[in-house]
């Protein structure tokens, strides 16, 4: 499911325009954190165009302070969130979103290990 290569695109929105495209595209008159537009169909020629990732900056920002936590790695767990999806990971119900967020953990927890090590060599 994850072994999969290509090219994704990723943007960065604020509370206004992800609440908009949630409305338009899944009918849902709400602000979120992030959506996934998943492009492995026919329709798209370009195979290798997985898809595209929105992400909500001002939800990172806001969890980011009710949580204590970084609000750029907040918004990084939103790519990595938004990217399982277009590999096909759900979370539609709570145990499928516990494991969906423990896996978009682990792969941002190395992703950032991996970029303080390289920065470390520098």
């Amino acid at each position: 499911m994850e072994n999969a290569a290509g090219d994704i695109s990723v943007a960065v929105v604020g509370r206004r325009k992800i609440t908009q495209l949630n409305r338009r595209y899944f009918n849902r008159a709400e602000t979120t954190d992030v959506i996934a537009f998943p492009l492995q169909d026919d329709v798209h020629e370009d195979r290798n165009y997985l898809g595209e990732v929105v992400v909500c900056s001002d939800v990172a920002a806001d969890e980011a302070e009710v949580r204590g936590l970084d609000p750029t790695r907040e918004l990084y767990f939103y790519v990595v969130h938004g990217l399982l999806h277009i590999l096909g990971h759900t979370d539609k119900d709570g145990k499928s979103r516990a494991r969906m967020n423990k896996r978009a953990r682990a792969i941002l927890r190395a992703f950032c290990d991996d970029a303080r090590r390289t920065a470390g060599e520098q």
